[in-house]
């Protein structure tokens, strides 16, 4: 039997604990609901690393729909509706940490830069510095993550 490459599963505690999983039926699923792709999100989820106050400035729905995005693969009862009113400040550190994860944490974070035209080498330590092990200032174009198979 042929081993195949799957999206990990990372745990997120909602009413019960949910199982988010980034697969192109979540990425579809999120665009066909909001009408731009998931990774628009993780954009304004990176702005959070220059300012903890933007969180605010991120659509509520936005982040519910990628949790249902992700997590409907084991619970197809499950609404955006639901997940919004599991959801609250309390919680919403954890919660976009894990939508974080779950799209392949910083990593993914330079790479979505780099696609989207941006320099990854601007990104914030914070957003890259772990990607490589080097900082921002040492790293360079070839040790970034590539987009290409």
């Amino acid at each position: 039997m042929e081993d195949r490459p799957t999206a990990p599963l990372v745990p997120l505690m909602l009413d019960r604990e949910r199982h988010l999983r980034l697969t192109l039926a979540a990425l579809a699923r999120y665009k066909k609901q909001i009408g731009k792709p998931l990774f628009s999100l993780f954009d304004e989820i990176g702005k959070l690393a220059d300012d903890p106050k933007a969180a605010t400035d991120i659509p509520e729905t936005e982040i519910a729909t990628a949790i249902w995005a992700m997590a409907v693969h084991e619970d197809p009862a499950l609404t955006v509706e639901q997940v919004m009113e599991e959801v609250d400040f309390r919680n919403l550190d954890v919660v976009i940490g894990k939508i974080t994860e779950a799209i392949g944490g910083e990593k993914a974070a330079a790479t979505v830069k780099r696609v989207n035209g941006q320099d990854p080498l601007a990104a914030p330590a914070t957003l890259i510095g772990s990607a490589s092990g080097a900082s921002p200032a040492t790293t360079s174009e070839s040790e970034l993550p590539s987009s290409t198979n």
